[in-house]
C-alpha cells in the first residue's frame, strides 16, 4: 500500500522542514507514497513527509493562499486523509517562523483526537524523545554516570580502604538520587505540560 516515491527535488521550505526534523531527532521519509485511498480520484498520493516511528503524516501547504484553484486541491488532498483515517500534521507558510511551536502543538492535537487515542504511547515516546532533545537530558546522563561509578568502582575502594569506599558510596548515592529525582520530576513536568519547554 505504502511506497517511497521516485526522486523528486524538495522547495526550500521542505528543506526547511526537513532539517527541522532531522535536528529533533524525528525519523522520517521524504515524498512518501500512499497508493488505494478510499474516495480518491487519484491512484495514490505523495505525502511531504511520513514519520515512520509516529505513523504521522506531514504535509506543507505552501501554495494554500496562491489561488483559489490551488486552495481547492489542498481541500480535498485533506479531506481525502480525514475520509481515510491518516493522522495527519499540516504545516502552512506563516507557520514556518515559530515550526517547532506549530508542529509540536498540532502533533500534541492530533494525538488528543478520539479515533487516534489508542496511540498513547506513541505520543509518550515523542514526549520522551523531545525532552532528551530539548530538556535537561544530560542529568539522565550524569545519574547513569554516577551509578555506574558506584557500581563499578564503589566495592573496589574496600580493598583499599573502607572509610574512603564509605564516603565514595555515600556520594555517590546522594549525586545519584540527587540527579535521578531532578532528571524525573523534569520528565514528569515536560510529559504532563504536553511538551512544553519553560
Amino acid at each position: 500500500m505504502k511506497k517511497s516515491a521516485k526522486l523528486y527535488k524538495p522547495t526550500r521550505e521542505e528543506d526547511f522542514i526537513s532539517y527541522y526534523l532531522s535536528n529533533s531527532n524525528i525519523n522520517f521519509i521524504e515524498q512518501f507514497k500512499v497508493e488505494n485511498l478510499k474516495a480518491d480520484d487519484k491512484k495514490y498520493r505523495v505525502v511531504d513527509f511520513y514519520l515512520n516511528n509516529l505513523d504521522v503524516y506531514v504535509e506543507y501547504y505552501g501554495l494554500y493562499n496562491s489561488t483559489k484553484e490551488k486552495r481547492k486541491e489542498y481541500d480535498k488532498k485533506t479531506n481525502v486523509y480525514f475520509l481515510n483515517n491518516m493522522p495527519t500534521v499540516l504545516i502552512f507558510p506563516h507557520e514556518l517562523g515559530f515550526l517547532d511551536y506549530a508542529f509540536h502543538t498540532k502533533i500534541i492535537k492530533l494525538f488528543k483526537l478520539k479515533k487516534f487515542q489508542d496511540r498513547k504511547l506513541k505520543l509518550y515516546r515523542y514526549l520522551f524523545f523531545r525532552y532528551l532533545n530539548k530538556g535537561k537530558w544530560q542529568y539522565f546522563f550524569i545519574t547513569i554516570f554516577w551509578a555506574y561509578l558506584f557500581y563499578v568502582f564503589g566495592w573496589e575502594l574496600v580493598k583499599l580502604d573502607e572509610s574512603l569506599n564509605a564516603i565514595f558510596v555515600l556520594i555517590s548515592i546522594i549525586l545519584m538520587c540527587y540527579y535521578g529525582i531532578y532528571f524525573l520530576q523534569n520528565l514528569i513536568l515536560f510529559i504532563w505540560r504536553k511538551g512544553v519547554l519553560e
